[in-house]
């Protein structure tokens, strides 16, 4: 999974699933599980392929970089 950010009103999403991600009943989604801070970390839970689990991370540091502009 690629972890990207955007601020309101931009058209780069939060994640995107990589090729071996997309298959499924619902191909082509990103399906987060909430987010949680762990030290200098974001960590997003996500569904693959409606078939497991995987953690996303960033950096705070990076996220808000990002959001600034």
């Amino acid at each position: 999974m690629r972890l990207g950010l955007g601020v309101a009103g931009e058209c780069e999403p939060l994640i995107k699933p990589d090729v071996f991600e997309r298959e499924g009943p619902v191909p082509n989604v990103g399906y987060t599980c909430g987010a949680m801070r762990h030290n200098d970390q974001i960590i997003l839970p996500y569904a693959v392929a409606d078939t497991a689990s995987r953690l996303a991370t960033i950096k705070v540091a990076a996220s808000m970089a990002v959001m600034q502009g």
